[in-house]
């Protein structure tokens, strides 16, 4: 018989409405656009390594931070994680996941 999953904590119900809203929100929109690629579909300029990809992810410059409420919290609140997620769109850039990768070790390694 299969295990069922535990249900998502409200924390993490939260955190999650949080990241589809900013997959559509006007700031991702506009990075996007940014960096998109004249001519060819789907393609925008990597930030870091300057290359055109198809495979690319927007990145926040600095860190969102962790969830608050989840078992690496820190000091941070809900209002600063809304706030970090939802930066201007200068605070946000695209990458390529292999560039994207990087940076997220990179950081973690800075914890």
């Amino acid at each position: 018989m299969k295990k069922k999953k535990p249900k998502p904590s409200t924390e993490q119900q939260i955190a999650s409405a949080l990241r589809a809203v900013w997959k559509i929100s006007d700031q991702r929109k506009e990075c996007l656009k940014r960096s998109k690629v004249k001519g060819v579909a789907n393609a925008h300029l990597c930030s870091w390594c300057e290359k055109i990809t198809t495979d690319w992810s927007v990145d926040h410059v600095r860190r969102v931070g962790v969830r608050p409420g989840s078992r690496n919290a820190t000091t941070e609140t809900w209002d600063s994680y809304i706030e970090n997620m939802f930066c201007p769109t200068f605070g946000l850039q695209t990458l390529c996941r292999q560039c994207h990768h990087y940076k997220t070790q990179a950081e973690k390694i800075k914890e």
